[in-house]
């Protein structure tokens, strides 16, 4: 007999159903005495050089160190200008042009300029230029312009502040693309003078200059008094990686952490209730999915892949895990974004599950991994929690699952390398285009067993392929939709990956800290934070 999954997580969190709490109970701790703010976040980065990072714990620290040319404004993915106050293409679309902003310069005193902006991106297109250092990988660059050959075919200093980027071909959501922390711009003075090290020692034009970093202790950042947006209010930030959700919210109730992420959604309701907590909460736009692993023996059938996706129940797991905050997820593409197709949801049945099983081979089912990340994500508030309830439900129809717990900081890189069976996969979109989920997560330009590449299911199709690249080169969104809605469908068709969830996303903060709101991308912006005192 089946046990509910409700009953399944509370057995694996080791609680009881409580009371619920129903006043408002708690004191608000006292703000700090001078404009200090500590960030507990549940990982440390992995690095501080823009270029050379894919995770949201990194990019959420670069954010504040580093502009890009455009950037999403404060609450919205709408683009303003940043390092760049105008843009423009040419009338085939394959020449861009950017007028840089005057009077800017790196927090080492060197000016930004044209040459800066091209030496940041030539190190990245070019394999033999001088600030490409042994060990420097570029992932998003890898899986966004693409490598052998680049979408960027080249580009020039016009003048000191005119930049072209030459294309090979059309690329419509190419600013949308450029306003990605990971394509922010670095000190090419720093990027010489601290070679393969330059991710230890960041140098960016940003809100914040970079103090200190000792690693899995702490980041400290002060403010910029120069910044060319203005002088944020908060003088110093304090990034601390605290693993433990509770820990996390018991320090943010003590006032000794002033912002959290990673807030457990069981804990959502009474916090809310809570005086020395406020609560931030919005629809994610993202994907929490199963990536099973294409190029393995067992999931390269159809069949195997058919049977895992009706063997989860999905609306169970998003109410019991989630607390019903989040919502099942049919494909990819969160509901926020365009494009959408009708998709016909997956249907929970386990025992056509195993007969499915049965018609691959497997009547008596098989042995298999699922990987978990070490840190909570956006998407899974707790990995370990989803990857047993995986296991469980897997183990119901057959498949024994044995569970691995891999570092965060190594986590993509090889997953993306298809070193995995099946992992927990995610994405927290950097744009509000459908080609940063579809493209990124699903085609075959970007699997790359030697790199890592985006695609962790290593899912290659050619119709779903050819659909993806036409769309990222077709202007009329409209169009752009339709195939954006037909590949979808395939995808369903095909399951490479069970898509599990769109998560909201969720923060606290110390009840008089003002300006600090959550961001659909996820990252954190904290040029307006300040303190509001009596």
């Amino acid at each position: 007999m089946r046990i509910g999954l409700l009953a399944l997580s509370l057995l694996l969190w080791g609680c009881t159903p409580r009371t619920p709490v129903s006043e408002p109970f708690g004191t608000v701790p006292s703000a700090p005495p001078e404009d200090v703010l500590v960030v507990g976040k549940p990982d440390d980065a992995s690095g501080l050089d823009p270029a050379l990072i894919s995770d949201g714990e990194s990019s959420q620290v670069c954010r504040n160190l580093f502009d890009t040319l455009v950037r999403h404004s404060a609450n919205s993915m709408k683009l303003e200008p940043a390092l760049a106050v105008s843009w423009k293409h040419s009338p085939d679309g394959l020449i861009w042009t950017f007028n840089l902003r005057k009077g800017v310069k790196f927090h080492d005193g060197t000016p930004f300029n044209a040459q800066a902006v091209v030496d940041n991106y030539s190190r990245q297109l070019q394999p033999t230029h001088p600030l490409r250092f042994p060990g420097n990988r570029f992932p998003y660059w890898a899986d966004i312009w693409g490598t052998n050959p680049c979408l960027i075919d080249s580009l020039e200093a016009q003048d000191d502040y005119t930049v072209n980027f030459h294309m090979s071909e059309v690329v419509a959501p190419f600013v949308e693309n450029m306003a990605m922390p990971f394509f922010g711009i670095v000190s090419p003075t720093a990027l010489k003078k601290y070679g393969s090290d330059g991710f230890k020692h960041p140098v960016g034009t940003g809100a914040y200059r970079f103090v200190e970093w000792l690693p899995r202790e702490r980041i400290v950042l002060e403010a910029n008094p120069d910044y060319w947006d203005g002088p944020p209010a908060m003088k110093k930030v304090v990034f601390l990686p605290i693993k433990d959700a509770t820990s996390r919210q018991l320090q943010l109730e003590a006032g000794k952490v002033h912002l959290i992420t990673g807030v457990s959604l069981e804990k959502v309701e009474k916090l809310s209730l809570n005086r020395a907590v406020s609560v931030l909460s919005q629809p994610g736009m993202n994907v929490g999915y199963l990536a099973m692993n294409n190029e393995d023996p067992h999931f390269r059938q159809p069949l195997v892949r058919q049977a895992i996706c009706q063997a989860i129940e999905r609306q169970e797991i998003a109410r019991a895990l989630y607390r019903g905050l989040a919502v099942v997820a049919e494909s990819h593409l969160p509901p926020m974004i365009w494009g959408q197709a009708d998709l016909r949801a997956y249907e929970y049945n386990p025992d056509k599950a195993r007969q499915l099983l049965a018609r691959a081979g497997y009547p008596n089912g098989f042995k298999t991994e699922i990987w978990y990340m070490s840190a909570a994500r956006t998407y899974y508030p707790d990995p370990k929690i989803m990857g047993e309830v995986l296991q469980a439900m897997l183990g119901e129809v057959g498949i024994e699952v044995d569970l691995k717990a891999v570092d965060w900081g190594s986590y993509l890189e090889r997953v993306g390398k298809g070193e995995h069976q099946m992992a927990l996969g995610g994405w927290v979109g950097d744009t509000g285009d459908p080609d940063n989920y579809l493209y990124v997560m699903l085609d075959d330009n970007n699997v790359n067993r030697r790199r890592g590449g985006s695609n962790l299911c290593l899912f290659k199709d050619a119709e779903v392929h050819k659909r993806l690249l036409k769309a990222r080169q077709m202007v009329i969104q409209e169009d752009r939709a339709r195939l954006y809605a037909e590949a979808q469908v395939l995808v369903h068709e095909k399951c490479p990956s069970l898509p599990l969830v769109h998560a909201p996303q969720v923060g606290a903060t110390h009840p008089q800290l003002e300006g600090y709101k959550l961001h659909p991308t996820g990252t954190m912006i904290l040029q307006y934070v300040r303190w509001k005192r009596p």
